[in-house]
């Protein structure tokens, strides 16, 4: 049967993300949520369980089952909702409402650290990583963004402004 779908929007460049749950797996549903959640000001890779054909419905995306992908699926949308289908609209709405607000706490108050080198020396392995900053911070710090989208009065929320649809 039809149950909502999560759909995970991650920028793999600063680890910025994007969860919104929709309907299910037709291509409709999934176009509409890639259309309500795309406010990246880099381009994105993304992961979904529906097939989606070609061509994407915005400039930059890639569909990418990438590690940053499927980290951000796990970390955020496992842990919180596990595995359980949701199928009713209330559901729907309420997944959606639990993403946005999951979505300030992990962008604005959830350092992370992320991988800068992985070496193999023999049988030890020797992992490197940056600094830990929030994935607002990073955004802030990277050098590809445009500082007018950076010094908008906006700024947090034009970058993750989700939408309820059906």
């Amino acid at each position: 049967g039809d149950f909502a779908q999560s759909l995970n929007l991650t920028d793999v460049a600063t680890c910025w993300d994007i969860v919104v749950a929709c309907k299910n797996k037709a291509q409709v549903h999934v176009f509409a949520a890639i259309g309500s959640a795309l406010n990246l000001p880099v381009p994105i890779c993304f992961d979904t369980v529906p097939r989606v054909a070609s061509p994407l419905p915005a400039p930059g995306l890639t569909k990418n089952d990438s590690c940053y992908v499927e980290q951000k699926n796990y970390s955020v949308v496992r842990r919180t909702v596990g595995y359980l289908r949701y199928d009713t609209s209330q559901e729907l709405d309420i997944l959606n409402e639990l993403y946005m607000v999951l979505g300030c706490y992990t962008k604005f108050f959830q350092p992370v650290a992320k991988l800068v080198s992985k070496t193999r020396g023999g049988s030890r392995v020797i992992i490197k990583y940056d600094k830990a900053l929030t994935l607002y911070r990073r955004v802030l710090g990277h050098k590809d963004i445009d500082e007018r989208i950076k010094k908008q009065h906006d700024f947090p929320i034009s970058l993750y402004h989700p939408v309820s649809f059906q």
